[in-house]
């Protein structure tokens, strides 16, 4: 098999890129910077410079492959609406194009289970659940409109399948930064993290999004997580004692620290501070939100099981330190 990756020197991509090597799969990967090159060859794969604007060259490095597994995103909460938008649903649409032009039969778009999170709990989410409009967040608004963006592409000759994970762990992930703020006694519980959330280890969704190319069905959307969801106090807890790290002793209550963020927001705009704002309302829904998920789909469609247990992905962390 031969297939191409965006976002593949990140943290999911490049433990994709690592599973896909020992599939024997021929693996080309967007790199938008040297760096991120040296990154993909070390993971055994080729990277592929080139502007995704630029669709017409782009189809060309795309010929010959099977599937196409598009990750990269805008991440960054404070950049902006334009910036984040020309990114995740912009981009999404050149790369399209050019599988299109190239004659890619499949297209797995990684998106995210936090689309599902509008400030208010939610339990028992299943892909049936949809809204009547869009999130306010940034990010989240930007997700949802590339999903609209590839079920309207998916066809019989283009086949388009939808992932969305929860929060990422593993080593190397989200969580780092949650230990260095730790470290640096830069985080509060919000409502003390007694809320459960859905997660998802890294090689457990990597694991998913494969299966997905194998036996996804067109114009399909997945859930894939963790068999067990979890409390997010204990959760980070467990993490940070494996890194011999003490768990944050501040509090705040979620409305507390979204009048925060907005009041942070608007000093930075008020007084062109350089930066971001260590807070954003839309993190906060994101981290601070209860939800839970039910990822029936998955295991049944895909054969989907986990294949990190979480007591092995915290050994991992703390063989990792």
């Amino acid at each position: 098999m031969k297939c191409f990756v965006t976002g593949g020197s990140g943290f999911v991509g490049s433990n994709l890129i690592s599973m896909l090597i020992k599939e024997k799969a021929e693996v080309l990967a967007m790199a938008r910077s040297e760096e991120s090159a040296q990154i993909i060859r070390e993971l055994g794969a080729t990277p592929v410079s080139v502007d995704m604007t630029d669709t017409e060259r782009l189809a060309k490095d795309l010929q010959g492959c099977s599937v196409i597994f598009h990750l990269a995103s805008a991440t960054d909460f404070h950049k902006g609406y334009d910036y984040t938008y020309q990114i995740n649903v912009k981009g999404t649409e050149d790369l399209i194009d050019a599988a299109k032009k190239a004659k890619v039969p499949k297209f797995i778009f990684v998106s995210t289970a936090a689309i599902l999170l509008r400030g208010k709990p939610v339990y028992d989410a299943d892909e049936s659940l949809t809204f009547s409009s869009l999130p306010k967040g940034t990010y989240c608004k930007t997700k949802v409109l590339a999903e609209e963006v590839v079920l309207k592409n998916n066809s019989s000759e283009f086949e388009t399948i939808i992932i969305r994970p929860p929060l990422v762990w593993g080593n190397g992930s989200a969580v780092k930064f949650m230990i260095e703020a730790c470290k640096e006694k830069k985080m509060a519980w919000f409502n003390h993290g007694q809320y459960k959330i859905p997660v998802s280890h890294v090689k457990n969704l990597c694991h998913g999004i494969i299966l997905a190319s194998q036996k996804g069905k067109a114009g399909e959307m997945y859930y894939i997580i963790d068999k067990e969801h979890v409390v997010f106090r204990k959760f980070l807890i467990d993490i940070l004692d494996t890194q011999g790290i003490e768990p944050p002793k501040k509090n705040m209550s979620k409305g507390m620290a979204i009048a925060l963020a907005k009041t942070m927001a608007m000093f930075w705009k008020i007084l062109r501070k350089k930066g971001t704002p260590p807070l954003s309302v839309e993190l906060i829904h994101m981290q601070g939100t209860e939800y839970t998920i039910v990822d029936k789909k998955a295991r049944r469609e895909l054969g989907y099981e986990d294949i990190v247990s979480y007591t092995e992905g915290l050994e991992e962390l703390k063989a990792a330190l």
